[in-house]
């Protein structure tokens, strides 16, 4: 039983061409995913740069102040995205065991960021209901 948990933690698996190809179109399509992102980013942006032009001076604002945090987040996910790709791919292209290491940890580090971030938003609605039940009571 030992001797097979052994094999088991030193088992070094072969790469296949096969394997190669579906890691490099996964890197591709983390790549696409990444500009998609920032393309999304930046409607968002001009969103707000005109809807502003249309509300009170609070709205502006409270819109510029939330499209500031959206402007942080989504650059974060989505340049941590980028580079996970582009390691991946040059990983791949290039046999180096290292480039490709370095994309796997940064495709760990986006999911980890957005599991972070749904905890926050599910905190957030979570108070607001919490918050909303303790307010409708009080009527």
């Amino acid at each position: 039983m030992n001797e097979q948990t052994n094999n088991l933690i030193s088992l070094e698996a072969e790469v296949t061409e096969d394997a190669k190809q579906q890691l490099d179109s996964i890197g591709k399509w983390l790549v696409y995913s990444a500009v998609i992102g920032f393309a999304s980013l930046g409607l968002t942006i001009i969103s707000t740069l005109v809807n502003n032009n249309r509300e009170s001076q609070y709205d502006v604002a409270a819109n510029l102040f939330q499209t500031i945090i959206i402007i942080a987040f989504s650059l974060l996910v989505n340049i941590t995205l980028y580079t996970a790709g582009n390691y991946i791919k040059k990983g791949i292209l290039t046999a180096d065991q290292g480039f490709f290491n370095t994309g796997l940890r940064k495709l760990n580090n986006y999911f980890k960021i957005l599991g972070i971030l749904l905890i926050i938003v599910i905190c957030i609605f979570l108070l607001a209901f919490v918050f909303g039940g303790i307010l409708s009571f009080l009527k």
